[in-house]
């Protein structure tokens, strides 16, 4: 793996390896990507790593805005990208949530992009890789002192500890054809700060993993990071060979809404949220979509929200707006 950065320093904290630095330099398969992620500040080229998986990491101090958007800028101009293919920010700006939502990156947190060039025909590739992505960084988590099985999935993309936010994830794919020729997976998680966001219906708290670890100083970014690229890349791998199936009951085991009584609102947090639907999830159909206890017809869109988790308040008004 050949690591590009304009922070040597925090490249080295991160692959906790002293690489071989040259100043310049890059493959020209990589140039496009160091220009739109680092732009005319200095690139520093190491000699590469030893990795199973990732063949390039461009490791940045500061994202004035989403690396998500940018990569799939790129490919949305024609712009060839490099397969597996990893990108950190130490902090950033203007980050891309679902929906388009901003956040910003605080240091000391997990702010990851990658992308994936299958070439190939993946079933359900409209939904299969925000699964994967999910999966993937609840596995990385399982193997962290004091947070095995800790992690869970709220529908449909962010990742919770004991019922507090803790993360999240996107995908984005392109096809020609019938193949899939591009993924953009973005992740962040909160590893040693939980930022300071006000409490909504949808995410009513938010937490950090050294808040649940048994060794919270032994709990380090790059520590977080080398485990969510291995199981990302062996969640991919494993996709390859044996379908999306295995990879879609990983993800329903790790569901925090399944068997719950939830609201499907639209993805707004003001008083004019209509409500979609609300019922028990009997289900998480093979498309991610929820199956309501006395609704005939899926819920595909929208945002959940836990009954447990929501402020009486809040039901209420919503619940007064029930879309028909």
């Amino acid at each position: 793996m050949a690591v590009y950065t304009d922070a040597p320093d925090y490249a080295e904290t991160l692959t906790e390896a002293t690489p071989d630095l040259t100043v310049g330099g890059a493959p020209t398969a990589v140039r496009p990507v160091l220009d739109t992620l680092l732009g005319e500040r200095a690139v520093v080229a190491s000699t590469p790593l030893e990795d199973p998986f990732w063949d390039h990491l461009v490791v940045s101090r500061n994202a004035p805005d989403s690396q998500y958007a940018r990569l799939v800028g790129l490919l949305r101009s024609g712009t060839l990208v490099p397969d597996r293919l990893a990108c950190v920010a130490r902090t950033g700006g203007a980050f891309q949530g679902f929906n388009g939502r901003t956040w910003s990156g605080g240091v000391g947190n997990l702010h990851l992009t990658v992308h994936l060039a299958p070439r190939q025909p993946i079933e359900r590739f409209e939904t299969v890789f925000l699964a994967l992505a999910a999966v993937a960084v609840i596995e990385a988590l399982d193997g962290l002192p004091g947070l095995s099985g800790r992690c869970q999935i709220k529908w449909v993309n962010d990742l919770l500890i004991d019922g507090a936010k803790v993360g999240g994830v996107l995908a984005h794919t392109q096809t020609r054809g019938a193949a899939v020729t591009s993924v953009v997976l973005g992740i962040g998680v909160n590893v040693t700060t939980a930022p300071a966001v006000a409490p909504t219906a949808f995410v009513p708290a938010i937490t950090c993993l050294r808040e649940h670890a048994t060794a919270p100083a032994a709990l380090t970014t790059g520590r977080v990071m080398r485990a969510v690229l291995g199981a990302l890349g062996g969640a991919y791998e494993a996709l390859l060979v044996e379908g999306y199936r295995p990879l879609l009951d990983r993800y329903r085991a790790r569901s925090s809404v399944l068997g719950r009584e939830v609201l499907v609102s639209e993805d707004r947090a003001d008083e004019a949220t209509r409500v979609l639907a609300a019922g028990r999830v009997t289900a998480i159909g093979d498309g991610l979509e929820l199956r309501l206890e006395g609704h005939a017809d899926p819920v595909r869109r929208g945002r959940a929200i836990l009954h447990a988790c929501t402020r009486a308040g809040a039901r209420t008004r919503m619940r007064m707006q029930y879309a028909s």
